[in-house]
Order: structure tokens, then C-alpha cells, then sequence
């Protein structure tokens, strides 16, 4: 597989250039995209976020082979990275071994990203699942009315427009809503509606 290696920045390029064999361009060339058999790699500091994401964008719908090395990787980048359609993220500097790896994982239609970072983002991943399966959990305790009156509520109804649409008392809502706040945990009505959109998003 072909490298073609995207930078401005000519320590990373001297650094590329004892590692693989690459060809080297100053911007982002849309038009390589197109090149058949090659992985892009791009240097992340060189260029605008901007840019970036636009070029990992249109990469992807092309079923390029995109790599971003970034001089300080985090795992906030990885997954903004691979959520526009890059197949690997690295250090810019990492040794051959580890470029070599990659290459030859990348060239097979895998990916490939740091250890490290990947476990930091499964722990991330499985806090938010925790968080998930915890408000689902919160809300199974509620009755099939209690759920219909939060729904209501979230929706932006008063207390009584949803007396009306479930034909009770007003003062009805407003012990069905006391006894939601508790089950809950929450205090109030903006809470609630912050807590059903995010339970809501975990089902989109």
C-alpha cells in the first residue's frame, strides 16, 4: 500500500521519512482521495480542525484509508476522529513497530489506534452505559400513569393540560409529579425534562 503523507511540519515529515516510505504533500489534496491502493496519513497540528474534519469526511464517503497523527493525541480526539470516518489515530512520533502495525492493519481494512487510549475509551464507554441502564432502571419504578404524566410534562404541557389530556384533577398531576420527583431523585420540572431528553437520547 502507498503513503501519501499530509504535513507542514518538517520534523514530523523527517520523522515519516525514517520510518515508511511516503510520499509527502503541504495541504490537504482532496483529489488524492481518489488514488487507488494508498493510505492518507495527516499530520493534525498542520491544519485547521476545519479542515480536517472536512477532508476525514469526504475520505470516508470515497472509502479512503485516513490516519490522523496528532503531536499531543487525547482521547477526546480519537473519538471526534473516528466519528468523522478515520481508521486510525496515532502519536505522530510513535516508533516503526508501532506505524508498521498500523500500515499493515489499516492495509487489510482494520484500524488502529493506541492501547492506552483505546481502554480509556472502553471505560468511558462503559460509564455510559452504566448511566443508561441506571436511568432506565429509574424509570422502570414508575407507574404506566406516572410515566404518561412525566412524558406530558417533558413535553412542555402545564399541570393542567395534562389533567385535562388524562381527564383527572389537577391536584392529581401534582401528586403523580411529587411521587416522579422522588422516584427520580430530581426536584423539579426542569429537571425532569433534562432527565427524560437524556433518557430519550439513549434510544435515538
Amino acid at each position: 500500500m502507498n503513503v501519501y503523507a499530509y504535513s507542514q511540519s518538517p520534523a514530523f515529515r523527517n520523522h515519516l521519512d525514517r520510518v515508511l516510505r511516503v510520499t509527502h504533500f503541504d495541504g490537504l489534496e482532496l483529489d488524492k482521495l481518489s488514488d487507488s491502493d494508498v493510505m492518507h496519513i495527516v499530520h493534525a497540528s498542520s491544519f485547521a480542525s476545519t479542515l480536517l474534519t472536512e477532508f476525514i469526511n469526504r475520505a470516508a464517503t470515497q472509502l479512503a484509508v485516513v490516519a490522523i497523527a496528532d503531536d499531543i493525541p487525547s482521547t477526546a480526539l480519537l473519538v471526534k476522529h473516528v466519528q468523522s470516518g478515520a481508521s486510525g489515530y496515532c502519536n505522530s512520533f510513535m516508533a516503526v513497530p508501532h506505524y508498521q502495525q498500523m500500515i499493515s492493519l489499516l492495509s487489510r481494512g482494520g484500524s488502529w489506534f493506541p492501547p492506552a487510549m483505546l481502554s480509556e475509551v472502553f471505560a468511558i464507554a462503559g460509564n455510559a452505559l452504566d448511566v443508561r441502564e441506571h436511568q432506565q432502571t429509574m424509570i422502570g419504578r414508575l407507574t404506566a400513569r406516572e410515566r404518561e404524566v412525566a412524558k406530558s410534562v417533558a413535553d412542555g404541557r402545564s399541570s393542567k393540560d395534562v389533567a385535562q389530556e388524562f381527564g383527572i384533577a389537577e391536584r392529581t398531576v401534582k401528586s403523580h409529579l411529587s411521587r416522579i420527583y422522588e422516584k427520580l431523585n430530581i426536584k423539579d420540572r426542569m429537571e425532569l425534562i433534562i432527565y427524560l431528553n437524556d433518557e430519550k437520547k439513549v434510544h435515538e
